[in-house]
């Protein structure tokens, strides 16, 4: 049994500018959630903490509600922004790690 492949008509600089450009909506999920734990354990300010982690859980969700939707109705492929998002998500944990283990961060 073969897959099909739902994506043959999306030309592969099209699905890397698609996945690329949502790179940083992944990285930026991940500044919410270090602000939000580093005021946490830097400052003590237990209300900013609540709200930096709430905004980064609201804001993904928002975002994969967003995508699924306009899948959904466009027929888009939007995996192709999720995988993004997945991607810079990754990169932004990766980087908070590799700072943390510098001091930097």
């Amino acid at each position: 049994m073969t897959m099909k492949d739902y994506t043959a008509h999306i030309p592969p600089k099209e699905k890397l500018f698609r996945a690329g450009i949502h790179i940083p909506v992944g990285l930026f999920n991940v500044f919410c959630v270090y602000v939000g734990l580093y005021f946490a354990l830097k400052h003590d300010m237990p209300l900013l903490v609540f709200v930096g982690i709430v905004f980064a859980i609201l804001f993904a969700l928002g975002f994969f509600i967003y995508e699924l939707n306009e899948d959904w109705h466009l027929k888009d492929n939007a995996w192709l922004d999720i995988y993004g998002w997945i991607i810079g998500f990754g990169i932004g944990v990766s980087l908070l790690f590799i700072l943390s283990k510098l001091g930097v961060a």
